[in-house]
């Protein structure tokens, strides 16, 4: 099973949240939302979607926006591919809030979204 990606966005933990749940929610997809403590007793959000097979998006504050953990990091996941372009056309200033080259390393159907 593939691990995770995890990439620093220029958000508040919340308003990430916030776009990741409406992305979800036009998508139908189910899923629930927690927050958990960590080791470092600091609380991360933790987003769960009920897929199969399952994806789970983790938030922790960072010291430059939000440190979000994506599992299992599988271009080929169905959600993933249609859930990543969703995000990064809903997030304000899109590829401006994220490292694009990055991204599209790690997700090339990424590659031709605007």
């Amino acid at each position: 099973m593939p691990g995770s990606w995890t990439t620093v966005v220029k958000l508040p933990p919340q308003e990430l949240l916030y776009f990741i749940v409406s992305c979800l929610r036009k998508l139908n997809e189910p899923h629930t939302i927690s927050t958990e403590p960590t080791a470092s007793l600091q609380l991360v959000r933790v987003v769960r979607v009920q897929s199969s097979p399952q994806i789970t998006v983790i938030l922790h504050t960072h010291s430059s926006g939000t440190l979000m953990e994506i599992h299992p990091a599988d271009s080929s996941h169905p959600l993933l591919r249609r859930l990543l372009p969703m995000l990064v056309r809903t997030l304000p200033g899109a590829w401006s809030q994220l490292k694009r080259r990055e991204w599209v390393k790690m997700w090339p159907f990424l590659k031709d979204v605007r």
